[in-house]
């Protein structure tokens, strides 16, 4: 595993059908690290005013990996709320991507983050 020191503490939502993409910068030489990521109905609280009342969950189950895979060790990076990118976790129902970040500089290998 890496240590890393946290620069910056961030977080977004992107909504389904806006155009508009979660957009993350790290100013250099910080990078980012993905620390929540979810793509579906998370809450029904949100800046994106969609609510989920169907039976079940509405949440796809792989967006922390998804956007882990996209957006780590990076500078900048962007993601829409897109059942092309994330898959459809429950049907017609409009969805939006929730996620928070670190910037962090990477200080070696160890065994756990220290976080300052």
């Amino acid at each position: 595993k890496q240590w890393y020191q946290r620069r910056v503490r961030g977080s977004g939502e992107a909504c389904e059908h806006s155009n508009i993409p979660l957009s993350i910068t790290c100013d250099p030489p910080s990078k980012i690290r993905i620390t929540h990521a979810v793509y579906g109905v998370y809450s029904n609280e949100n800046t994106c005013g969609k609510a989920y009342y169907g039976e079940g969950t509405c949440i796809f189950e792989t967006s922390f990996t998804v956007m882990q895979e996209r957006c780590d060790g990076q500078d900048t990076c962007q993601a829409y709320a897109s059942n092309f990118l994330f898959d459809n976790p429950c049907g017609a129902t409009e969805k939006y991507l929730t996620t928070s970040w670190d910037c962090v500089l990477q200080l070696g290998d160890c065994f756990s983050p220290i976080f300052f």
